[in-house]
């Protein structure tokens, strides 16, 4: 029989992440803000760059070493490769490219990334490395959220991420070099609340682990970065219409699926590690 856990010691464990998580990415950001003279997406300042969007991933491994029963493996099984109906995969990585195209063609009758398509599939494989998704996710989803689904039930736990998540990023808004500034902070977090819920949809459709949310991430930052419908006033209506995608997709995601998100948390505190017990994606699923 599995030792129940430690409510104490997960409590600790949830400080701890967000501790250490903050300290290492707005250490570094600061570092950078501080430092003026680095010029930005020179290899300095791109070495530290990269290495603040990591907080999240160092902060959960800190974090794990301080779980008793397994220790850093139960953050490893995160990035065992899910198994899964092939077509999460397609989901994750095409619905964010196929929303923002979506949402310029609607408004403006035409869509274009500005770059051959072959040139995008090798600027959305570095992304996919360095470009946060791979080091963020480990933390947001990988420990994070069944730390919080421990406490209460998926929507919930979903909904807590949202304003830890939002406010981890909010240095890059005084950051040079990032397309952060010309950003509403406001209309960010607006986008960042649905794909949250779909985050969480993906991590428990990929059995509790954490390559579907890395390659939804990825999509997002690409569409995110190559694209002019961005959170920000200058988007106009193209961005209204972004965001009814997304907050339709997660409503419906939600009524039509109550018992995934709405699952008592008696029934989640019977298993140590509940999303990646198959007995628990069976009941969610």
């Amino acid at each position: 029989m599995s030792k129940q856990k430690n409510p104490g010691t997960d409590l600790f464990q949830l400080v701890l992440f967000g501790t250490v998580t903050f300290i290492w990415s707005w250490g570094l950001w600061g570092l950078l803000l501080a430092n003026p003279w680095l010029q930005p997406h020179s290899s300095t300042w791109s070495c530290i760059y990269v290495a603040a969007l990591s907080g999240p991933l160092v902060g959960a491994t800190v974090a794990s070493f301080f779980n008793r029963e397994e220790g850093a493996h139960s953050l490893a099984r995160k990035l065992r490769f899910p198994r899964c109906r092939w077509e999460y995969f397609v989901v994750a990585a095409l619905l964010p490219p196929a929303a923002w195209i979506a949402s310029s063609f609607l408004v403006h009758g035409q869509f274009s990334f500005a770059h051959p398509w072959w040139v995008l599939l090798i600027i959305w494989g570095k992304m996919l490395v360095r470009g946060g998704p791979l080091t963020e996710e480990i933390g947001w989803r990988g420990f994070l959220l069944p730390q919080l689904l421990t406490r209460m039930n998926l929507f919930w736990a979903s909904v807590t991420i949202v304003p830890v998540w939002g406010l981890w990023h909010l240095p890059l808004w005084w950051l040079p070099g990032v397309p952060h500034h010309d950003w509403s902070f406001g209309l960010f977090l607006l986008l960042l609340a649905p794909t949250t819920l779909l985050f969480s949809w993906f991590y428990v459709r990929g059995n509790g682990r954490v390559w579907l949310p890395i390659l939804f991430h990825t999509s997002i930052n690409f569409a995110l970065h190559f694209s002019a419908v961005e959170p920000s006033t200058r988007s106009g209506p193209a961005f209204v219409v972004l965001l009814g995608i997304f907050w339709c997709c997660a409503a419906g995601l939600v009524l039509l699926k109550r018992s995934l998100w709405f699952a008592p948390v008696r029934s989640i505190e019977s298993c140590p590690d509940p999303v990646s017990r198959q007995e628990f994606v069976g009941y969610l699923s």
